[in-house]
């Protein structure tokens, strides 16, 4: 063979070689292209156990089937089984899973998930509305006893809470609107609203006088009915004559005779008192005599002079 020929052969055959390669690299990309995995979703909720085949819809260009799902991470199709690896539903962030092939010639399949929170926190009321409250604890903002916060994520002491009036000025008698939001630490926010009803102002506090007069007056009312008391046991009783004589002033007149009444406002505990100061003060000689109606009953006392 000519040297000519020779080298046109060696020629020939590298380039059968490689376009053969070529053909079979391409025939392999193709091949492999065929058993990508495909998702419905690519992204999970925090906490939320899905089963992963669950969102496998195809493998390649072969779509998968309820019946195709055979476990929780395994696909059976006509000519092998898929098994993929678990993820972790509790680890926020991007997740890598791999699918194995039961067909050896076959190579693994690799799919990325995230797991993400957006699930914003839960606010729960635990009081009845409309609420009623005195306008100097609306003032303080005492309202963490009107509900708790909780969040699939974030624990309950790291959650933000902002309450607060939604209305710029209020007084007493108002209805205002408690506003109550929640962010957790992946900024997911919920809110809420409480009715509030504020008290009638109070009865303003009596000035130390006043008050002094008022526990007089019922000191006194008080007196009144201890002495009435006692005036009804002694209406039982024969009444008795209290007479006192002192020896009258020469060349003096003798002055009028002088009633003290209950309706005058003396009363069982002062009219004898009273009687008998005035009759001392007189110079003269006379006697308290009680005075009775026509029932018996007490009405006051007189001061008759002698």
């Amino acid at each position: 063979m000519k040297d000519p020929d020779i080298r046109h052969y060696i020629h020939m055959s590298i380039f059968g070689i490689v376009a053969f390669a070529g053909i079979a690299i391409t025939l392999l990309i193709v091949f492999r292209s065929n058993y990508a995995i495909y998702l419905s979703q690519s992204t999970i909720e925090y906490g939320d156990n899905v089963a992963f085949v669950d969102l496998v819809e195809a493998i390649g260009e072969e779509p998968v089937k309820n019946e195709n799902r055979i476990s929780e991470n395994t696909i059976q199709m006509e000519e092998y089984e898929v098994t993929f690896e678990g993820y972790d539903p509790y680890v926020l962030g991007e997740q890598e899973i791999i699918a194995q092939f039961s067909d050896d010639e076959i190579s693994d399949e690799k799919v990325k998930i995230t797991i993400q929170d957006t699930t914003a926190p839960k606010i729960k009321i635990k009081v009845d509305e409309p609420v009623t409250m005195k306008l100097e604890d609306v003032q303080k903002k005492k309202f963490d006893s009107f509900f708790s916060v909780s969040d699939n994520y974030t624990s309950s002491a790291k959650i933000k809470i902002k309450a607060y009036i939604k209305e710029d000025t209020y007084t007493y008698e108002d209805t205002v609107n408690l506003v109550i939001e929640a962010t957790d630490s992946n900024e997911n926010q919920s809110q809420k609203t409480i009715e509030i009803h504020i008290e009638p102002e109070p009865e303003p506090e009596p000035e130390p006088e006043e008050k002094e007069e008022a526990e007089s007056s019922e000191e006194s009312q008080k007196t009144n009915s201890e002495q009435s008391s006692s005036s009804s046991v002694q209406e039982q009783q024969p009444a008795q004559s209290q007479q006192q004589t002192q020896t009258p002033s020469q060349n003096v007149t003798k002055p009028s005779n002088r009633q003290f009444l209950f309706s005058d406002g003396y009363n069982m505990g002062n009219v004898q008192s009273a009687c008998s100061a005035a009759l001392n003060s007189s110079g003269h000689s006379g006697a308290c005599i009680p005075l009775q109606d026509s029932n018996g009953i007490y009405y006051g006392m007189e001061l008759v002079f002698y």
